[in-house]
């Protein structure tokens, strides 16, 4: 007489443990032949827990990771795609941290709502936007960002984040563009496009965008972005450089948070007084003071354009701009 093979010693359970990461759709585990008294027996023995109506956990620690992208995965349902920021992240993207999952799933899929899972519907998906990362299905980078971008709630936060993606070549904007125009008109829509093209300009942050904006705006030329000028002690690479019409250039930095660090401040000025030494003009926006400042980044900007050299043939002395935009 042979012995019956225990529903927990199946090897099956071993297996989709392992693929899943512990993470287990009460009908999957059924299918193996684990029914729902084999899960409440466990449950009630504190080996396994239920999250919901049909996830189970199987252990009764914290969820890692990993963990919880297949959680959210098998709550969805049968045919769900990890999406937005949740792909983006799976990829490498920083600084967008988003506590929920996103996944995307067919119309007409009802997905229960649970806390930490937003479930998205769209008719438009094309075979091209779809992949697999770590046994998972998943949109591409390019439908990520564009999705995780119109399911923002400001156009600001839009920009931003494809800003992002390209900065972090996680995707090129080229990409980008070929995605949009499938998608057709999406929310925040002229918001990318714009972004995109910025992107392809050279642009790294939103910040870079708006001062670009406010440069233009202030009656200068359109600034090039990126780029590595010379000076006396080498090559240096700045955030915008404005040609000005007598031939000089105006070095435009963009300073973030780290720039207030002592080392990175040291750092600045070495940079700056390479640039000065040169012949340029440097001024520096500290975004924390100047993003929004637009009155008062035209008269700064003016006033060091129209700056010339001294009697000597030296720079004139360049003072921090956010003195000049500090509130008063």
């Amino acid at each position: 007489m042979h012995r019956r093979t225990r529903p927990l010693d199946n090897p099956e359970l071993a297996v989709l443990a392992h693929r899943q990461s512990g993470v287990a759709r009460r009908t999957k585990l059924a299918d193996i032949g684990i029914n729902r008294h084999h899960v409440r027996s466990q449950v009630e023995a504190q080996r396994w827990r239920t999250v919901g109506h049909m996830v189970v956990v199987l252990h009764t620690g914290p969820l890692s990771y990993v963990q919880r992208r297949w959680f959210a995965v098998v709550h969805a349902g049968p045919r769900p795609l990890v999406a937005g920021l949740t792909a983006l992240e799976d990829l490498g993207l920083g600084g967008w941290a988003d506590d929920d999952a996103h996944v995307l799933v067919p119309p007409g899929v009802h997905v229960p709502r649970l806390a930490g899972v937003v479930a998205h519907t769209t008719r438009h998906l094309h075979a091209d936007d779809i992949g697999s990362r770590g046994g998972r299905r998943s949109i591409t980078a390019a439908r990520s960002a564009l999705d995780a971008a119109r399911w923002q709630g400001s156009s600001r936060r839009a920009s931003g984040l494809i800003l992002a993606v390209v900065q972090q070549r996680l995707v090129r904007p080229e990409e980008l563009r070929a995605c949009l125009d499938r998608l057709g008109r999406i929310t925040h829509g002229s918001h990318i496009a714009a972004a995109i093209a910025d992107s392809a300009g050279g642009a790294d942050s939103f910040a870079e965008v708006e001062v670009g904006r406010l440069v233009v705006r202030a009656g200068l030329p359109r600034p090039r972005r990126q780029v590595v000028i010379e000076t006396p002690d080498g090559p240096r690479r700045v955030d915008m450089v404005v040609d000005l019409q007598d031939g000089r250039l105006l070095v435009i930095e963009v300073d973030g948070l780290h720039h207030l660090t002592l080392e990175v401040r040291l750092a600045d000025a070495v940079k700056d007084a390479a640039i000065i030494a040169g012949g340029g003009q440097v001024l520096r926006i500290p975004v924390s003071h100047c993003a929004c400042r637009s009155r008062c980044f035209r008269t700064s900007s003016s006033r060091y354009a129209g700056r010339r050299t001294g009697a000597l043939g030296r720079p004139a002395r360049i003072e921090s701009v956010s003195a000049v935009c500090a509130p008063r």
